[in-house]
């Protein structure tokens, strides 16, 4: 993709929840730059916020609906701003979460302008992990499952087992998960050496096909179109 930049129109909150989807998968370490920022690519109609902290990689996208009028007709942009700053951001713009914004990315900055106020933060130059390869070469194993058995678990179930570990004094990372060999077995968990437990599924489901194409994976490079 090459940088230009990119404006548009939508309220902070529309964009505040795609990228809350990824602030989760950041880092506070500073020896990782990439870890603490969330990457922004625009392209055409498509919005992409990613994130990585090296133990998880999260990727949500939206579909852009509103263009300023002298906007061209296919626009692109990608930079990637510190997490720390899109949070200071959103808790300035909370008072005009529903109102229209107008949108304004380049590899330099943001700038968001509500009304009579506009706000800048500044982009940072971090070497960010080529995300749709690593995403890409998952796609085909997970397609080859479509179909298979699958568990769907209880969300707050799973939260159980962090405050197991937290009672034993165990660190998070502590937590062991094993699958047995058919996709039907509950994984038993174990935390450290006086403790296991079964995360019982939810439901038993079939594996939902993967379509990754909106993250530009899986599909031809869209075309420039001049503007």
């Amino acid at each position: 993709m090459t940088s230009t930049d990119a404006t548009w129109t939508a309220t902070p909150q529309d964009v505040e929840r795609l990228i809350a989807a990824v602030l989760p998968h950041t880092s506070s370490d500073d020896y990782t730059p990439a870890c603490t920022s969330v990457r922004l690519e625009i392209d055409g109609d498509r919005f992409v916020a990613v994130a990585t902290d090296r133990y998880t990689m999260a990727a949500a996208w939206s579909k852009l609906t509103a263009w300023e009028e002298d906007a061209p007709t296919h626009q692109t942009a990608e930079a990637c701003i510190y997490a720390a700053d899109f949070r200071r951001l959103f808790a300035f713009l909370r008072p005009q979460k529903k109102d229209a914004a107008v949108w304004s990315l380049t590899d330099k900055s943001l700038t968001v302008a509500t009304g009579e106020q506009s706000l800048t933060i500044k982009t940072v130059e971090v070497s960010f992990p080529n995300w749709r390869k690593v995403l890409g070469e998952l796609t085909d194993k997970v397609s080859a499952s479509t179909g298979t058995p699958v568990m769907r678990f209880t969300p707050s179930k799973i939260e159980n087992f962090l405050k197991s570990a937290k009672a034993l004094g165990q660190d998070f990372g502590s937590i062991i998960w094993n699958f047995g060999g058919a996709h039907t077995d509950a994984p038993v968990i174990r935390i450290g050496e006086n403790f296991v437990g079964l995360l019982m599924p939810q439901r038993y489901d079939e594996m939902p096909a993967l379509d990754l194409t909106p993250l530009g994976i899986g599909e031809a490079a869209t075309p420039e179109v001049a503007a």
